[in-house]
């Protein structure tokens, strides 16, 4: 092959090479340009949503607290029933504290015995009999002792030693004043008064008088932070702890009590201190009002009706009524909550949407036609990565201070450009 011909041959393949070049630069710039079209024109709906005014506050918790000393015994069981909803008349403790009252009774059943026995027969002769038993007893045993003697059966001789001093012992104290019907009848009549009173206020001291929670935590508030003079609640008397609190507002060490308590969870009461008297300067006793509460991480709304307010120079407490959630914070004392101070409906839109254009402030949208529009919104306020706008009455119409009419703003139903500042007004993009 000649050099002319090598030379021509050269040329072409890179000719071709140079089409395979340019051929793949023009697909990946398609690629990219259409890469580039797509993510400009993504659009995201904006979210209807409520938000909430909202001050943060410190809380006392007032509950109606039925607090049971228990000093009778060492073996209750101090978690047996913790945190439970029980009804009228439930029985607390273990049955340590029922054989309290069991015995009680058996005493008691043996004086009414007694008496009835005393009533019925010479107290002479009741003694004469009883002694006779236990002579009689005493023989027997005395010649068990030796038939066991005779025949060296030394383990039952010991066992009735036991026993033969025992009986002993029982004949030389029985006498009027070591026995039940030694007594009088008067006197005996006392002692079954005395056992009634006993069993009575044991019984009451172990069984609830109002349905509620059980609790034995005791914190030392029950008597301080009671449902009763609610206008004495002032700012000035308002003391909170800190130190003492943890995290779910509960004291960090409760008080060291042998007892239990009540708590009922049908009406409970929450004390809040305002630190600026103008933030409830609106509100009148009757109102209904809403409290958002932390619960393991999160918020619980709950609603409260006013039934005090307590100024003080510059400063208040409001004492709001409930009757709902206490099972989910009953041992809380000094909870940190948040007031809603107002709700107010509107739509949420991420802030990155958001700009100027001739002093107001909106976003553009892509409308029905693929035409990029500006439409002026009005902010309610911003939380975060997003702002909370107006959305307009029925129409979507807003009044804005630039213009005297309204003017209309965004919808639900309208796509909302993500990266505005890649486009201008009226621009096609379909």
């Amino acid at each position: 092959m000649s050099y002319e011909q090598r030379n021509i041959n050269r040329q072409k393949r890179e000719k071709r090479h140079r089409f395979m070049i340019i051929g793949l630069s023009i697909i990946l710039l398609i690629v990219l340009l259409f890469s580039l079209f797509n993510k400009k024109t993504k659009t995201i709906s904006p979210l209807e949503d409520t938000f909430l005014k909202e001050i943060n506050l410190q809380g006392a918790l007032i509950k109606n607290e039925k607090v049971f000393k228990i000093s009778e015994t060492e073996d209750i069981d101090l978690s047996v029933l913790e945190g439970k909803r029980v009804p009228i008349g439930t029985r607390v403790g273990n049955a340590t504290l029922l054989n309290d009252l069991k015995t009680l009774r058996n005493e008691l059943k043996q004086v009414e015995n007694a008496i009835s026995t005393l009533k019925k027969s010479n107290k002479d002769e009741v003694f004469k009999n009883d002694k006779k038993k236990l002579i009689e007893n005493y023989t027997i045993l005395i010649e068990r002792l030796q038939q066991n003697i005779y025949i060296e059966n030394y383990k039952e001789i010991e066992n009735i030693k036991k026993e033969i001093i025992l009986t002993n012992k029982q004949i030389k104290d029985l006498s009027p004043q070591n026995n039940l019907l030694g007594q009088s009848i008067e006197s005996l009549s006392e002692k079954k008064e005395e056992l009634k009173n006993s069993i009575n206020q044991k019984d009451s001291s172990y069984t609830t008088k109002f349905a509620g929670i059980i609790s034995y935590k005791i914190d030392g508030y029950e008597n301080i932070f009671k449902p009763q003079g609610f206008e004495n609640y002032t700012y000035d008397t308002f003391t909170i702890p800190e130190e003492e609190i943890d995290d779910n507002g509960e004291i960090k060490t409760p008080k060291e009590f042998k007892g239990f308590k009540i708590i009922d969870n049908f009406q409970w009461y929450l004390a809040i201190k305002i630190e600026n008297r103008k933030d409830i300067n609106d509100y009148t006793i009757g109102d209904i009002l809403y409290v958002k509460y932390p619960i393991k991480g999160k918020e619980l709304e709950i609603e409260g009706k006013v039934i005090s307010i307590n100024n003080s120079s510059n400063k208040s407490v409001i004492i709001l009524k409930f009757n709902k959630y206490l099972h989910d914070f009953y041992n809380a004392r000094f909870p940190k909550v948040k007031l809603v101070q107002e709700k107010i409906e509107g739509l949420k839109i991420p802030n990155s949407t958001i700009f100027e254009q001739d002093g107001e402030k909106g976003v553009y949208i892509k409308d029905f036609s693929g035409i990029v529009k500006f439409r002026p919104i009005k902010t309610i306020a911003t939380r975060g990565e997003y702002t909370y706008i107006d959305k307009g009455d029925k129409d979507t119409l807003i009044s804005i201070d630039t213009k005297k009419d309204n003017v209309r703003t965004i919808s639900i139903y309208d796509e909302i450009l993500l990266n505005p500042h890649r486009f201008k007004e009226n621009q096609i993009l379909d």
